[in-house]
């Protein structure tokens, strides 16, 4: 469990966020009542403070420290931003925004493969050419980027590229295009 006593370690308003820090920052935001079981936490970063606060600063004198953060959804596909006051140990901003969506998470590189690889109708077209050990497929996933399409409005787009063989990307099964 992340100690919440005394998170704050920075020495001056524009210092990088600790790791005591953003644990601090996560534990907070996973006790709030909005928080759900598939979210995910895109970005922690330190709330840039007011500049007369940075210029009036001096050594000794306590400062607001507070996390900016993104969190994604999976349940439903929505991108939150939230703010976490370190200081008051708050959760002082959560806004669900719409039609947009966070960069790719790392999860979101390795989900993929396993999904793909445990699904029957893949491992039935991999088996028509001679592919039944999974082991020697790799699913390589890339972030697809957005184009408009509405389906891509509330759903994680991710293109899966596979290699039946070793060396890895050395060739593609045929009849496997892209989609």
């Amino acid at each position: 469990m992340t100690n919440l006593s005394d998170p704050i370690t920075a020495l001056h308003p524009l210092e990088r966020l600790s790791e005591a820090e953003t644990s601090a920052a996560v534990a907070l935001v996973k006790a709030h009542d909005a928080f759900g079981t598939r979210m995910r936490f895109a970005s922690a970063d330190l709330h840039e403070p007011a500049k007369d606060t940075v210029l009036s600063f001096e050594v000794g004198t306590l400062f607001d420290r507070s996390v900016d953060m993104v969190l994604f959804n999976g349940a439903d596909g929505s991108t939150h931003e939230v703010s976490v006051s370190l200081s008051s140990r708050t959760v002082v901003r959560w806004e669900r925004l719409e039609g947009v969506q966070p960069s790719i998470i790392l999860d979101e590189f390795t989900e993929p493969e396993i999904a793909i690889k445990d699904d029957p109708g893949f491992q039935a077209a991999m088996a028509k050419r001679g592919v039944t050990d999974m082991d020697l497929v790799t699913v390589d996933p890339w972030s697809a980027g957005n184009y408009g399409d509405p389906f891509e409005s509330n759903n994680r787009i991710i293109r899966a590229r596979h290699d039946g063989d070793l060396p890895l990307r050395s060739r593609r099964s045929p009849g496997c295009g892209d989609r």
